[in-house]
């Protein structure tokens, strides 16, 4: 929990939801990403990658 500088209070509600929609789970006592899970986070990062270019294109003009 160090790693986010956040309490477990704070992490917990946030924890629930993603549980809530099927995109992390818990077990032996740590949390995991699911399959979809996985997926959207593959998406998300190529996602931001994308950004990234966009970014340092219109920089460049």
């Amino acid at each position: 929990m160090t790693v986010l500088d956040a309490g477990e209070q704070t992490l917990i509600p946030h924890i629930n939801k993603l549980q809530d929609y099927y995109l992390v789970t818990c077990q032996s006592g740590a949390y995991e990403l699911t399959s979809m899970g996985k997926m959207i986070l593959d998406k998300i990062t190529h996602l931001l990658t994308l950004l990234e270019e966009v970014e340092r294109t219109l920089k460049c003009k």
